[in-house]
């Protein structure tokens, strides 16, 4: 890379390198740069239209739901689209796919093409936050008191499939909810959700999805 004229030829090579890959990810759309050790690694960023819904019929209270949703769920490719069908009725579900449908933290077999943000105390409502994110592809939805406007969950598009190590999960969806102004905690992966039969669904199908390599 020095001889190629990539890096100087003066000072540490390290911190020429950790500055090319850093220039290699704000230019190319297509993948993702990461440095490891004394070689840059590339990873070319997989585009679909299809998105994994992993799913489960649970209905009852949110703490009756609690036990009867670690194991049993199924697994479908779907459009982001589809998953209102899923929104209407009474579910557990996750962005994930589970090994044998069986929910944990080591039995996720699968990247996300879209994601779950949980918001518990917003100081804006659902509908404010459905304005807010108008140019976005996007559901919401309020949770297990559908009374109140600012307990609400926020389903996002991705416009690439997001494939990234636990350790670096809560970081990119920090990223992601501060860039957005919302207010969201930064759940596992391994976590579900419960949607309710009776909630109106506010949503944006016709205009883009989340751009996530900048909060890769």
């Amino acid at each position: 890379l020095r001889k190629l004229g990539f890096i100087s030829m003066k000072g540490q090579s390290d911190t020429h390198l950790k500055e090319l890959v850093k220039l290699a990810n704000s230019y190319d759309e297509k993948g993702i740069y990461t440095l490891k050790k004394d070689t840059i690694e590339f990873k070319k960023v997989e585009e679909t239209d299809n998105i994994l819904l992993s799913y489960l019929v649970c209905s009852g209270t949110k703490i009756q739901r609690r036990s009867k949703c670690n194991e049993g769920f199924q697994c479908e490719e779907i459009t982001f689209k589809d998953l209102e069908k899923m929104l209407e009725d009474d579910y557990a579900y996750s962005p994930f796919k589970f090994i044998n449908g069986v929910r944990g933290r080591d039995n996720i077999d699968s990247g996300c093409k879209w994601l779950v943000l949980d918001i518990d105390t917003s100081e804006i409502t659902d509908e404010e936050a459905h304005l807010l994110l108008s140019d976005i592809n996007h559901f919401i939805v309020r949770t297990s008191d559908k009374n109140n406007p600012h307990k609400f969950r926020v389903l996002l598009e991705l416009d690439v499939e997001v494939s990234i190590p636990d350790i670096q999960w809560k970081s990119f969806i920090h990223s992601i909810v501060s860039d957005l102004g919302l207010v969201a905690d930064a759940l596992p992966k391994s976590q579900i959700f419960f949607s309710y039969k009776d909630r109106d669904i506010l949503s944006v199908l016709d205009e883009a999805p989340l751009i996530v390599k900048p909060h890769l």
